[in-house]
């Protein structure tokens, strides 16, 4: 279900020529555990290059390297565990960690670029593979498209095709709600973003609003696009003293938009226009 996506260019001012051989963050001052059963590393520095470690051993003991953006670990944990845990009911996998520092002033600007043009249409699904083996996260191949659905329907009202651009402006309950199989192509205008300064690069930030939900058999009420969710709901899904809106102008969004059909029969799914 996606509600809004405004396009985000963030100009970024080239600290280091484009011969620079490497990107380096120092760490200074950690506690390193090892996961391995050792006891906790103190007062240890951390060298890493183009986000990968390079080095690690005490503080005393490793120089940091010319140019480096050095991040002081000093005080910045509220108890003496050092420790971090990242935790997700999702199946993420991580292979590198990052480190912001914070730039000098001016180090970037920031121009947002609203979508000219969205469309919804049928694509089907990519085909889906183990990125470093069996056990690896999954990967999708975009260009290698399956026309029939590997899942089961998930039934309701989805959002008519053909053009949705004011579905997408604005960050509120009234929103494209895509099938699975479905597509939206959002166009944008290269030509009013800045002019990029001498020595500056620019990165592009996709920015949308949206909920998900899936067919899986832990997900709640995932085998219906209902209920609909909402800003201003609690939870999800949300109880009897809770509602989607139903004012005139999103019971006017729900009956011109949420014509297309899915249903699900004894054996097939059936969408209807």
């Amino acid at each position: 279900m996606r509600k809004t996506s405004t396009l985000i260019i963030l100009a970024v001012a080239l600290l280091f020529t484009a011969s620079a051989t490497a990107q380096v963050t120092v760490l200074t001052h950690a506690t390193v555990i090892d996961g391995a059963g050792a006891a906790p590393q103190k007062d240890v520095t951390i060298v890493m290059e183009n986000g990968r470690i390079r080095d690690v051993g005490p503080t005393s003991k490793i120089p940091v390297p010319a140019g480096a953006t050095v991040v002081d670990l000093t005080g910045k944990f509220l108890s003496a565990d050092h420790r971090v845990r990242i935790r997700t009911n999702m199946e993420i996998y991580w292979d590198q960690a990052f480190v912001a520092a914070p730039g000098p002033e001016g180090w970037a600007s920031i121009a947002t670029l609203d979508p000219t043009a969205a469309d919804l249409h049928y694509r089907g699904f990519s085909r889906l593979y183990r990125k470093g083996g069996r056990y690896g996260p999954q990967g999708a191949a975009y260009e290698d498209v399956l026309r029939e659905s590997p899942w089961e329907p998930i039934v309701g009202a989805y959002t008519r095709y053909g053009d949705v651009l004011a579905l997408v402006r604005a960050p509120d309950d009234m929103y494209v709600i895509m099938a699975p199989g479905d597509e939206a192509t959002l166009t944008f205008d290269a030509d009013a973003a800045p002019r990029l300064r001498p020595g500056w690069r620019r990165d592009f930030l996709l920015y949308t609003d949206a909920w998900l939900k899936d067919a899986d058999r832990n997900t709640a009420r995932g085998g219906t696009v209902a209920p609909l969710p909402f800003h201003g709901m609690s939870r999800y899904p949300y109880g009897s003293d809770e509602a989607y809106p139903t004012d005139a102008e999103h019971t006017r969004y729900l009956e011109a938009n949420n014509t297309r059909r899915v249903e699900r029969s004894s054996a097939t799914a059936v969408a209807r226009p």
